[in-house]
């Protein structure tokens, strides 16, 4: 049975498995509300994900109005309609599939909209959530996160989430995604800017 594959991030009390990749979240947010909030499980980082984010919104040419329809027509599935998924679900609805990664924005452009699950709780959790990045189509700019934040910051969205210890014997308490840089939509960074503002670039010899 391929359901529980299909949950957005790992249930509570679940076990860190050995697929961890590098896991992320790609968000859409219009009329002040998340209209995507995708977990995604692999490559997270700035030349990863980062890159895919920013490759789609240059295709866009500066021009956000379809784009805006199409997220506008998105929804949330509710709980009735994800336990109730098959057996088929990855073929039924290939747009829940953790492994689109940034590729979600196509997704959701080429369809002019779609259900969706929503992983924006997963931001509160910087253990599990490594990276995230969000569109913010009302103020038109890209928000950019990072994880593994251990003490309280109150930046961004996930800023006031409160602290968890993730699993029994972890000694460290996690809060969520950090802010680290808000760019314009029409003034998009490279994804050596985006590892900059990480603090990743390359020390110069």
């Amino acid at each position: 049975n391929n359901r529980a594959s299909a949950h957005p991030w790992p249930r509570a009390g679940a076990t860190l498995e050995a697929e961890m990749g590098t896991r992320h979240l790609i968000g859409v947010v219009s009329g002040g509300v998340f209209k995507i909030a995708q977990y995604g499980q692999w490559d997270g980082y700035p030349e990863g994900q980062g890159a895919t984010v920013l490759g789609f919104l240059a295709g866009l040419g500066g021009d956000l109005s379809k784009f805006r329809e199409a997220v506008n027509n998105c929804r949330f599935m509710d709980e009735d309609e994800t336990d109730n998924l098959g057996d088929d679900w990855q073929e039924t609805h290939p747009q829940l599939s953790r492994d689109l990664g940034g590729k979600i924005l196509n997704h959701v452009l080429a369809r002019g909209g779609c259900p969706l699950f929503d992983a924006s709780a997963f931001g509160a959790d910087s253990l599990i959530c490594e990276w995230a990045y969000i569109i913010d189509l009302d103020a038109e700019t890209l928000e950019f996160y990072d994880g593994f934040q251990t003490a309280p910051h109150g930046t961004g969205r996930w800023g006031e989430a409160p602290g968890v210890i993730p699993y029994k014997g972890c000694k460290s308490t996690y809060y969520g995604v950090r802010l680290l840089k808000v760019y314009p939509l029409a003034e998009l960074p490279t994804v050596a800017d985006l590892q900059k503002d990480a603090g990743e670039e390359e020390e110069e010899a």
